[in-house]
């Protein structure tokens, strides 16, 4: 890429402009010429980001510089509104991403080459990462509102876990919104588990609650009074549910990694657990999924229970002491 964009590039996040590139003397045709040459991606009509950064990006960071992309475009009457999400890196799981979702000074809504802009209406635009955007309580209630209930919980748990929203600013945004959107979001905000650390944890979740199960997230699980570990799902106090979905066991340090979870799963199974370790695909065949942990369920009850965990303890102090 031109060196003269250095510069610019920096400033804006990787993302600029035809009009950027006038700014330092860049003209039509030599852009034409870096496109061509896949120096630069055109990612949205007149607005472009290295080839080498785009090409490194995964599915959500593409996003990510397409919303930055629009906005730079119209840098003074938009802001992110669902798109907002990936602005702060949230996990846009179940949204449409041919699309991105603006908040303007419309009167009403507008649609066009994968850009809609609503009306922003008495929401409140805030600054992310020099961006104007919707807050996130209102982005995610929108999120949930356009792409679903387990969507809208995955983004939603991302988002509490990470402390970037309150459960009750997310009720506020609820009250905020259209009456049209209101059901899906409270529905949402209603199953929203801070302790879920990634998608495939959500995702599985939402599978144990719509199947019945019995379940405890992030639980501890001990060895007399050592603690062996925090499992993502303990189901019915029997079988220990883990998402591996981005797990890596390539190298030296993948080859430790595997051995210790191996070590581990063989101190569970020795005091009496099961163990399923689900993967992105089978998360979506939820009947298979099920019939696995279910499964599992029935060898555990043919062993001797495992031994009663101790109560978590409720300070730091006591956590000490109780592995005394």
């Amino acid at each position: 890429m031109d060196r003269r964009l250095d510069a610019v590039t920096a400033a804006t996040g990787g993302v600029f402009t035809t009009k950027d590139a006038a700014a330092v003397g860049i003209r039509h045709e030599e852009i034409a010429h870096m496109v061509r040459r896949k120096e630069v991606i055109r990612v949205r009509r007149g607005a472009f980001v290295s080839g080498q950064v785009y090409r490194d990006a995964d599915v959500d960071e593409r996003y990510r510089l397409e919303v930055m992309a629009a906005l730079r475009l119209r840098p003074t009457d938009a802001a992110a509104a669902h798109a907002a999400l990936a602005l702060r890196r949230l996990p846009t799981w179940g949204a449409d991403l041919r699309r991105i979702d603006l908040a303007g000074a419309v009167k009403h809504h507008e649609s066009g080459a994968g850009l809609r802009v609503r009306p922003r209406g008495d929401l409140e635009v805030v600054t992310i990462g020099g961006r104007a955007s919707v807050r996130i309580a209102d982005a995610l209630v929108q999120h949930a509102a356009q792409s679903g209930i387990v969507a809208g919980v995955v983004a939603m748990d991302a988002a509490v876990h990470a402390k970037l929203v309150t459960v009750a600013s997310i009720a506020e945004a609820i009250e905020r919104m259209p009456r049209s959107g209101r059901r899906r979001a409270r529905a949402a905000a209603a199953l929203v588990d801070p302790a879920c650390e990634s998608v495939g944890e959500s995702r599985t979740r939402l599978l144990l609650l719509d199947f019945g199960l019995a379940f405890e997230s992030q639980a501890r699980l001990y060895e007399r009074r050592t603690l062996i570990g925090r499992v993502d799902f303990l189901v019915e106090e029997r079988v220990v549910v883990e998402f591996d979905g981005l797990v890596k066991y390539a190298g030296l340090d993948g080859k430790e990694v595997l051995a210790a979870e191996k070590a581990r799963e063989s101190r569970l199974v020795a005091l009496g657990y099961e163990v399923v370790r689900l993967t992105w695909r089978e998360l979506d065949d939820p009947v298979g999924v099920i019939a696995r942990i279910r499964d599992a369920l029935a060898r555990a009850l043919t062993r001797p229970a495992p031994p009663p965990r101790p109560p978590e303890p409720r300070t730091a102090s006591e956590a000490a002491n109780s592995l005394v």
